[in-house]
């Protein structure tokens, strides 16, 4: 089996990932044409695929449900992880109501707190109002409410610049490992430009890298689309993606 996970550009056009029950429904909308360029590589290897991809999800949770299948799905033989932007992140979309709700979220990690009162980080970020790729997810769906705008700036001006390429780093080397150590075939690739996760990718874990849109010379003609690509554009990157990824 090949598992495809990631943002929204591994999000398969007939399938949507469902957090909540952690399997896939059916997507009402798909005409029935457009397969996803991993789901072409499937069928040309005769295999079956799943896709966990979450559209703007950021390095943790996409990384996540990724190393949840690795771990659990022993029929896994293969797989292609999305690299999204770095600078995405995820904030639960209420508060708790009080200190006691607080504490049994986090009563498996028992009652000592991480971070004292009186330890903060002063660094801000350089530029906290154009981070490339930004896009901000809830993960607490039910709500479906907007989250504030200020509240959102606040909670990244909070955060010191390093967290953000260190959280993605630490997802893309425990994705690679859990892979190796378990005989599976990984590839990494991205729809965002290359950056530092990529040159992390081929120089530190060895591992290989697709540049599945800039490389390619693909554009997004329909980028509304799940997937942000046509029928022909899917079978374009696939046709490229067999002429450069020779080990896969």
């Amino acid at each position: 089996m090949l598992l495809v996970g990631g943002d929204s550009f591994a999000q398969f056009p007939k399938t949507d990932w469902v957090l909540e029950t952690k399997s896939s429904k059916a997507c009402t909308n798909w005409d029935g044409n457009i397969l996803h360029w991993c789901e072409l590589l499937a069928q040309e290897k005769n295999i079956d695929s799943i896709s966990v991809g979450i559209a703007g999800g950021d390095s943790s949770i996409t990384s996540y449900e990724t190393i949840r299948q690795l771990y659990n799905n022993t029929s896994i033989t293969h797989c292609i992880f999305f690299i999204t932007s770095p600078f995405r992140t995820a904030i639960r979309d209420k508060s708790s109501k009080s200190e006691s709700e607080l504490k049994r979220r986090f009563a498996h990690y028992d009652d000592r707190w991480m971070l004292a009162p009186a330890e903060y980080y002063s660094t801000v970020l350089t530029d906290n109002i154009f981070l490339p790729g930004s896009h901000y997810a809830s993960i607490d769906r039910e709500c479906g409410q907007e989250i504030e705008h200020n509240q959102l700036w606040h909670r990244i001006d909070r955060i010191p610049e390093h967290e953000f390429i260190q959280k993605q780093l630490n997802s893309l080397a425990t994705i690679s490992t859990m892979a190796k150590t378990r005989g599976i075939s990984i590839v990494f690739c991205s729809g965002f430009p290359p950056g530092i996760p990529q040159h992390w990718v081929t120089e530190e874990l060895r591992d290989q890298y697709f540049d599945s849109t800039g490389a390619c010379g693909v554009t997004m003609s329909q980028p509304e689309l799940r997937s942000h690509h046509n029928a022909a554009e899917h079978k374009f990157i696939f046709e490229i993606f067999k002429k450069t990824v020779k080990t896969f």
